[in-house]
């Protein structure tokens, strides 16, 4: 089992990427989550040879850009040049895979695919710290994690019974901010609205937004237990989740953008079925978190 401090790293790290296949985490950012490049790793998931499961794990490993896990944050914390860091994304994006897929089946069920999610991130990141990829730690705390927010656990109650989350009132005085989620549209004309993703790119979406203030029942936010980043934990009513689990399950991926008062906060990817609860983070401090957890509030 690991160390509480090993476990709360991890966790904070699948704030990221592994609700994006069973907890609805929104992707926001700037340069750090902007679109995954189309890399070899990508184009090579489409052999004949490979199962389903290689083919979602190159294309996860994929995501992971030198722009992603080389800011200059990470070769501060590293002593590492950017072109050392870009050689070891490369280089992780060649042998990731294995390793991601080791122990797993040809065939992949829900909880699975939130472990190759989990360990794709881990190993890339492993790989640019110079340390060896741990799966049995990575699965730990993706199970952890599961067990908390994946709906066929209740995830209102499971989250509700953290310790570590905080659920966030609207303070009084506080007017609630206008809270709509837009889906992307691949070939924008009639119905749609065009914004501006973290990045500062153009991201056409579908005008009639597809859940709104109306659709949230509470918000929480779960503080990283050392402090550095907080997530925004949002759930859904019952006629909102099956919406959002009809969209998700008929489309097998897309996105969609999140306004808070018309200004995008974060774009959603998703690669599964989703519905009753969602998680974002972009960064933030355990006060960012609250202060936009509190203007979201019912």
């Amino acid at each position: 089992m690991l160390d509480t401090v090993r476990t709360a790293k991890l966790a904070r790290k699948a704030f990221v990427t592994l609700a994006a296949r069973a907890a609805l985490v929104w992707l926001a950012g700037g340069s750090s989550f902007t679109d995954a490049q189309v890399t070899d790793a990508q184009s090579a998931n489409q052999q004949d040879t490979t199962t389903g499961r290689d083919k979602e794990i190159a294309a996860l490993v994929a995501k992971y850009t030198v722009a992603k896990n080389c800011p200059t944050s990470v070769l501060a914390a590293s002593g590492i040049s950017l072109a050392e860091c870009a050689r070891r994304v490369h280089e992780a994006q060649k042998t990731c895979p294995r390793t991601i897929a080791d122990g797993m089946p040809a065939e992949l069920d829900e909880k699975q695919r939130f472990r190759i999610v989990s360990r794709s991130l881990e190993c890339v990141q492993d790989n640019v710290r110079g340390v060896s990829c741990d799966n049995r730690a990575t699965d730990s705390a993706a199970d952890e994690l599961w067990e908390k927010i994946h709906p066929k656990v209740s995830p209102a109650l499971a989250l509700q019974n953290s310790e570590s989350l905080i659920a966030v009132p609207r303070p009084g005085g506080v007017q609630r901010a206008k809270v709509e989620f837009h889906v992307a549209i691949e070939k924008p004309g009639r119905g749609t609205l065009q914004v501006m993703d973290l990045a500062g790119s153009p991201l056409d979406v579908d005008s009639e937004a597809f859940l709104t203030n109306a659709d949230i029942v509470s918000v929480d936010v779960v503080p990283d237990a050392r402090l550095e980043y907080s997530a925004i934990v949002l759930h859904y009513g019952p006629a909102a989740a099956q919406r959002l689990r009809a969209l998700t399950t008929e489309h097998a991926e897309g996105r969609m953008a999140m306004l808070v008062d018309n200004e995008v906060v974060a774009v959603l990817r998703w690669f599964m079925p989703l519905d009753a609860a969602s998680m974002f983070s972009n960064s933030y401090s355990r006060e960012e978190a609250l202060r936009l957890a509190q203007r979201i509030a019912p």
